[in-house]
């Protein structure tokens, strides 16, 4: 399947990468526009809530994204090169002014808080000139920075356990070509790393399930038979098997849907269910997004089918709602409250 590219250009403004708190139903997205001035991309956090309102988080000519709860939801973590290079920043949604917590010579990316709330794990490019890139665990409290990771080179798709006691990461060996992406996971107690996937496909989007037994991501094995299909991927931890929900799938699973911005896009990969039983996720059919829902026996339900192109989604699987970062052919990029309940959408103010 090609992906389709569309532009953004000045005076417009996008909005992606939205995260909503189960417990104080506030949601956090960036939201991105072209500085005439700089000629350059400027983004910056807007928070908010169903009933009063969007308001600014932060403000500023710099690019500041990535903003994730902590698990008290009372901060949120993000990263902004208001100092030249990225770094991460922290941020009580409250009061306060942001605090700088790392000063990487190279830039950091991708911040996930552990559940405990006193760790950060991220990824870095490594001091050493052998090494191109490394995960590095922050003490929140402290400061202190302990390189965790430093075996393979484009991490993305970092995700604790439930319990904090593992890491799951989408990677590239360094014995392995820049094609081919694995998933790991990282035991924190005695540092080993198992790898979960063959080394013969692409595999991104992790996320673990609420009862810590299941890792689901998206990718696609190598084949000589076209183009690959991005499908919906199961490891069961009890089992340890590996299996393919969606091989009888002929759409693609998550966005294909570029343009000169998808550099800031975020898959959130398999949104599960608080029963560890199903989840939602992205397609992408014909030039357009849809949502589907998908169970561990393998039937997949459409839930959203629209002429239209999904950037970024975020649920409470709960109560079944979503905020999602949707554009049509008549609107740029805007931000919707979705009831799959009720099949009622409600476009936030932005």
């Amino acid at each position: 399947m090609s992906k389709e590219k569309r532009g953004f250009q000045g005076g417009e403004k996008l909005v992606m990468d939205p995260q909503w708190n189960k417990r104080n139903r506030k949601f956090a997205y960036v939201q991105t526009t072209i500085s005439e001035e700089k000629n350059d991309y400027v983004s910056n956090i807007f928070i908010g809530d169903l009933i009063h309102g969007i308001m600014p988080f932060t403000d500023g000519e710099n690019q500041t994204v990535s903003p994730r709860w902590s698990p008290d939801e009372d901060k949120l973590v993000f990263v902004s090169d208001r100092t030249k290079l990225p770094q991460i920043y922290v941020k009580d949604v409250n009061r306060g002014e942001a605090k700088q917590l790392t000063h990487c010579e190279s830039g950091v990316r991708n911040p996930v808080w552990s559940p405990c709330g006193e760790m950060l794990v991220f990824s870095t490019i490594g001091t050493n000139p052998k090494v191109a890139e490394e995960l590095v665990l922050l003490n929140v409290k402290t400061n202190e920075l302990t390189p965790i990771v430093r075996e393979c080179r484009n991490y993305h798709s970092v995700v604790w356990s439930p319990d904090g006691s593992f890491i799951a990461f989408s990677a590239c060996a360094f014995s392995q070509p820049t094609t081919v992406v694995d998933v790991f996971i990282l035991e924190l107690e005695t540092k080993e790393i198992r790898k979960l996937t063959n080394s013969n496909g692409f595999f991104t989007s992790t996320t673990w399930s609420p009862d810590g037994e299941k890792l689901g991501f998206v990718g696609y094995e190598k084949d000589n038979k076209g183009v690959p299909i991005s499908r919906v991927w199961i490891y069961h931890f009890r089992y340890t098997e590996l299996a393919c929900l969606t091989s009888e799938f002929d759409i693609s699973v998550g966005n294909e849907i570029e343009g000169d911005f998808h550099w800031a896009t975020v898959n959130p990969g398999l949104l599960w269910t608080e029963d560890s039983e199903g989840f939602y996720f992205l397609v992408t059919d014909q030039g357009s997004n849809g949502i589907y829902y998908g169970s561990l026996d393998g039937a997949m339900y459409p839930i959203v089918l629209e002429q239209e192109h999904i950037y970024g989604m975020t649920m409470i699987t709960d109560i079944h709602e979503a905020i999602a970062c949707i554009s049509k052919q008549t609107e740029r990029v805007e931000l919707y409250h979705l009831d799959f309940k009720t099949q009622e959408r409600t476009k936030l103010q932005t």
